[in-house]
C-alpha cells in the first residue's frame, strides 16, 4: 500500500469534541474458518431448509375461553402469536405479535400452549417450523 493510499478519518464523539485518527493498513491477510464457532447454543432449536416441505398441521386447537370483562364491555377483536411448532408437535415459543385488548391476550396465551400438530415435514423426516395464528374474539350480535 502506497503512502498516499493512507486514509484520514474523523470521528465524532460529541457535538463538541472530535479526534483524528490515520490509519495505515499495511497489510490484509486471510484466516483459516474456525468451525467451533458455529456451535449451535445449548437449548438452541435447530431450523432446516427444505425444498419440499409440508407445513404443520393442526390437530388439536381448542379456543380460548372468551374473556368474562372483554365479553361485558362488548370487546371484539383479533390477537396474533407467532410460535414454533416442535417435531412431536408441541409448541413452544409463543410470542404476541397482535394485540387485541389484555384479557383476550392473554386467554390466547394460554390456550395456545396446549394445542397440538402434526410437526412440518422435509420428506419423510419431522422438522421444526414457525407459523402465525391469529384468534378472532367476536360476539353475535
Amino acid at each position: 500500500m502506497s503512502e498516499d493510499e493512507n486514509s484520514t478519518r474523523t470521528t465524532s464523539i460529541s457535538k463538541d469534541t472530535a479526534i483524528r485518527a490515520n490509519w495505515n493498513v499495511m497489510t490484509l491477510t486471510t484466516a483459516a474458518f474456525d468451525e467451533k464457532l458455529l456451535v449451535a447454543p445449548k437449548g438452541a432449536i435447530e431450523r432446516r431448509l427444505c425444498a419440499d416441505m409440508k407445513h404443520a398441521v393442526p390437530v388439536r386447537t381448542p379456543d380460548p375461553l372468551y374473556p368474562r370483562s372483554a365479553s361485558q364491555n362488548r370487546l371484539m377483536g383479533d390477537t396474533t402469536v407467532a410460535m414454533t411448532v416442535l417435531t412431536d408437535g408441541s409448541v413452544t415459543d409463543i410470542q404476541l405479535v397482535g394485540s387485541a385488548a389484555r384479557s383476550m391476550d392473554d386467554a390466547t396465551l394460554q390456550t395456545l400452549k396446549s394445542w397440538k400438530f402434526k410437526p412440518a415435514m422435509c420428506g419423510s423426516e419431522p422438522v421444526v417450523s414457525d407459523i402465525e395464528v391469529v384468534v378472532s374474539f367476536r360476539l353475535r350480535q
